[in-house]
C-alpha cells in the first residue's frame, strides 16, 4: 500500500482565508513526475478518484488529489453569490496547492468532467 499523507491547504482570496484538503500519495521527492487529479462536480469531493492512487503502488508515480472550495473536507461556502464561483477561483486555488507542494513546473494534470 502506498503512503498516504491528508492535510490542508490554506490560501487567501480577497482578504479572506480559506482550506483546500488535500490527500497525497506516494512520495513528490521521488523524482517522478506527480499526477494531479481534479474531481468532478462542482460539488463532489475527490473520493471517488481514489483508486487512481495505486498509480503510486504500481508506477511509482505520486498522486495528488485535493477537494476544490466548496466540496468535501474544504471550506464549505454556501452564502457567496454566483459570481464568486469563477475558473479563475477554481485555477488560484490549483496554482496554490501546486505552489505549495513545490511542483508548479513539473506535473501531469488528469480532470474529470468540471475538473477538466
Amino acid at each position: 500500500m502506498a503512503t498516504e499523507w491528508t492535510g490542508e491547504i490554506t490560501h487567501q482570496i480577497g482578504g479572506e482565508t480559506f482550506r483546500t484538503a488535500y490527500n497525497l500519495f506516494g512520495d513528490l521527492a521521488s523524482g517522478v513526475r506527480p499526477l494531479v487529479a481534479l474531481h468532478g462536480g462542482p460539488g463532489s469531493p475527490h473520493n471517488y478518484l481514489r483508486a487512481i492512487a495505486r498509480l503510486s503502488e504500481t508506477h511509482g508515480i505520486p498522486v495528488l488529489m485535493y477537494d476544490q472550495l466548496g466540496c468535501g473536507r474544504s471550506t464549505h461556502l454556501r452564502d457567496k453569490p454566483a459570481e464568486f464561483w469563477t475558473v479563475d477561483l477554481f485555477i488560484a486555488e490549483l496554482d496554490n496547492v501546486l505552489t505549495h507542494f513545490g511542483i508548479m513546473n513539473d506535473f501531469a494534470l488528469l480532470g474529470h468532467s468540471w475538473g477538466g
